[in-house]
């Protein structure tokens, strides 16, 4: 049945009257036949027969036309979404209503359905690509076709021009359904060419699109790409759209129409930049970008200032939109994208990231691991590269500093050098973990960069616990450990320090014994002499300074500093005298009432360990005395949150015992200054038998933790860096020293050996 029918068609295609009225008859036969057996045929051979069948409407009728829809609406399905659009308007007799969209059809009836479909914007792209390439082998078989539709504007121009762009090649030859709809609506004055089209021609669809809507803005609809089918899948398909929109538009194509934020369509955006990064600048021209960075001067090794021919990561709008992507899942694609640049020109995508105004995210951290090491390291191009970063983001630099270091220890002088450059030495001690920045100062104070002495002081008064137990560890590697061990275990190249840079640290160490806790001062003296036994010079070199390990204080000093002591335990000198005493010493400008202020407080502090053997007087009368150190601001920084420390690890002892007792009258001296450490109050608060012991206190705390309408919050006071952050309850609490030396390192201590005051009743 299938050849009789194409027999037919061809028959009445004869220039003999007499052979084309035989093969209507024909035809008109084999119409019957379809409706008896209902076959399967080829749409195309379909499509054919009910056009003629149109044509012919004095020979065939409603009713043969009501056979061939039927058997379309079989094989086709009864949706009539799977109808093709070019079968629509011979599947109802009401063609007219697709000729005028605007006359308005009666409610129920077939073209209710077929005209909202054609009324919508999406009816362009969808119609044009349905019956092909044959629409753009002349302007006027476009515009026959575009008439059809509804007024073209920006939106449906760029539906329009984004499906030509993706479909510009592979569509089958569809000039049977174009011919089909044009006969059927009456048209047809144009011919279809015999050998088919094989793409669209973008000078047709301008040329088309100016007569029909003269007054569209391109550059506007360029705007609106932005489509959920909008995809170019090869360099071809961006040649099409960019040449179509040149022929089309003067102006320049508007970047931020891709480069203005994420689009819904994500992966259609990506693949249009994809094709825009490497397109020469006469097609895509990236120097309209809205944001760039300037050119980078100066790079030495044949490299470009300006990267790319087409200058495109000069442009900050595109090295925003590529990390958005990533943010949103798209890392893998942006990467492939991001090769060339890596490659070709890293110091121009390295500067150009550093100025976008985006959050740090995957395609900093990927970049600038990759790339700015290689710019810490010795490269032509490193002073003009980190000159240009560093005021633009330091925090990579730093990062990569690190990051550096941390996988070689011997990359520290190249480092050193970068901080001279940059003249960043001082900010980047100040800025990074202290591990690396000691490290950092001790080859610096060796090249005579930096006052070593006076930088660990200042850092030990700011920075409190944790920088003396990192000092102790590099101590405890580079000075108290062999080469050989270092590289055993796998330390690497490690720049050795030197005996005069040793006795600096223990020289700094040792002026603040007196506020260190006892088990740190027993650390520092392992060390010591750890040290000592691998480079003996460093004993004779200390003694020459004045730092020795075996005594903190001399003779004479711990002696008058011991007999205050004995004053005030023998009633011969009361507190407030002592308080009053201990304020001038510490005031004064004589080096030795000095010594003997910082020896009393080391004593008493290093006594502590034995105030649960002393007498209940004396042990009353210490803790009246240790508080009010606190209450006169004797003690402050580090030696402040030891002593702070020291009461509240008392407190936490059971209710009625000594050293519970002790705390909660030394507690007593300093109430009045409660409030500027809420944090401390919370964790007295947490003791369960405060509220037993002294309710009025516990209610005076929680004012200070939860401050009512009339009351300020209270000034968090500087705990952090003495440590109180690390303040431990339950089983711990016994020892509030027990996590800081855990994050050291140490080894357990065992009993002090520095309190040596005649009144411990622990000797």
């Amino acid at each position: 049945l299938q050849h009789h029918i194409s027999l037919g068609l061809a028959v009445i295609e004869a220039p003999d009257p007499g052979w084309r009225k035989e093969g209507i008859k024909f035809l008109e036969a084999k119409v019957a036949e379809v409706q008896a057996s209902k076959p399967e045929l080829p749409e195309a051979l379909l499509h054919r027969l009910l056009l003629f069948v149109a044509q012919h409407d004095s020979h065939f009728g409603s009713k043969s036309r009501t056979i061939l829809r039927t058997v379309i609406a079989q094989q086709l399905g009864e949706e009539k979404t799977r109808i093709p659009q070019v079968f629509w308007p011979l599947q109802y007799d009401d063609v007219d209503c697709i000729r005028d969209s605007q006359q308005e059809a009666p409610q129920g009836r077939p073209s209710d359905d077929l005209m909202a479909r054609l009324s919508s914007p999406a009816s362009h792209g969808k119609v044009v690509e349905e019956l092909g390439y044959t629409c753009t082998v002349s302007k006027a078989h476009l515009k026959e076709v575009l008439a059809l539709l509804p007024p073209l504007d920006e939106t449906s121009a760029a539906q329009l021009v984004s499906m030509m762009a993706r479909t510009h090649s592979g569509l089958e030859d569809n000039s049977a359904s174009y011919s089909t709809l044009i006969a059927a609506l009456g048209g047809g004055q144009h011919s279809v060419p015999e050998v088919p089209a094989t793409t669209w021609s973008y000078e047709v669809v301008v040329e088309a699109i100016r007569e029909v809507a003269p007054k569209l803005s391109w550059v506007e609809a360029m705007r609106r790409l932005d489509q959920q089918d909008f995809m170019l899948p090869d360099q071809q398909s961006f040649l099409f759209l960019l040449q179509l929109f040149h022929k089309a538009s003067q102006e320049p194509f508007p970047i931020e129409a891709i480069c203005g934020g994420v689009w819904k369509n994500e992966q259609g955006q990506l693949s249009f930049l994809r094709h825009a990064v490497s397109a020469p600048p006469d097609v895509f021209a990236w120097t309209h970008s809205a944001h760039k960075q300037p050119p980078v001067e100066g790079l030495h090794a044949n490299k470009s200032p300006i990267g790319t021919v087409n200058q495109c990561w000069l442009s900050l709008d595109l090295l925003q939109s590529l990390i958005m992507l990533a943010e949103k899942g798209h890392f893998a694609v942006v990467r492939t994208i991001l090769e060339h640049p890596v490659k070709h020109c890293p110091e121009v995508l390295l500067i150009g990231l550093a100025q976008c105004k985006t959050d740090w995210g995957v395609v900093h951290e990927e970049v600038y691991a990759a790339l700015l090491p290689t710019y810490l390291a010795n490269h032509p191009n490193s002073a003009v590269v980190l000159h240009r970063l560093w005021p633009l983001n330091r925090k990579a630099v730093l990062l990569a500093m690190v990051d550096m270091h941390a996988k070689d220890n011997g990359a520290i002088p190249r480092i050193l050098d970068v901080c001279q450059e940059l003249k960043a030495l001082t900010l980047v001690l100040d800025s990074t973990p202290y591990s690396f920045a000691i490290d950092l100062a001790a080859l610096a104070a060796r090249r005579e960069y930096l006052n070593l002495e006076k930088w660990l002081h200042s850092s030990l008064n700011t920075r409190g616990l944790p920088f003396i137990a990192a000092c102790l560890g590099f101590l405890r590697e580079r000075a108290a450990t062999t080469p050989e061990q270092l590289q055993a275990a796998g330390k690497g190249t490690v720049i050795p320090l030197s005996v005069e840079m040793m006795v600096l640290f223990f020289k700094v160490l040792q002026a603040n014994m007196g506020a260190l806790p006892p088990e740190l001062q027993e650390e520092v003296k392992r060390v010591y002499n750890a040290a000592v036994s691998i480079n003996p010079k460093l004993q004779g070199a200390a003694a020459e300074q004045g730092t020795q390990s075996a005594e903190v204080f001399a003779g004479d000093i711990e002696e008058e500093a011991n007999s205050y002591f004995q004053k005030i335990y023998t009633s011969q000198q009361s507190i407030e005298d002592v308080v009053k005493m201990l304020k001038a010493f510490k005031a004064s400008a004589k080096q030795r009432e000095q010594e003997i202020f910082a020896c009393m407080i080391h004593n008493l502090f290093d006594e502590y360990r034995f105030f649960p053997k002393y007498p209940d007087k004396e042990l009353c009368i210490t803790a009246i005395l240790f508080g009010s150190l606190i209450q006169y601001q004797l003690v402050v920084s580090l030696t402040l949150g030891i002593a702070l420390r020291y009461v509240l690890d008392a407190l936490r002892k059971p209710l009625g015992s000594k050293m519970f007792t002790f705390g909660l009258e030394a507690l007593n001296q300093f109430k009045g200054r409660l409030p500027e450490w809420p944090q401390y109050c919370s964790y007295i608060l947490q003791i369960p038998h405060m509220r037993q012991a002294q309710p009025e206190l516990v209610e005076q705390l929680e004012r200070v933790v939860s401050p009512g309408p009339d009351m300020g919050a209270g000034a968090q006071g500087p705990l952090g860096g003495y440590g109180m952050e690390a303040l431990p309850s339950g089983p711990d609490a016994a020892n509030p020293f027990k996590p800081t030396m855990g994050e050291m390192g140490a080894q357990p201590f065992g009993p002090g050996v520095l309190a040596q005051m005649p009144m411990g009743g622990g000797h």
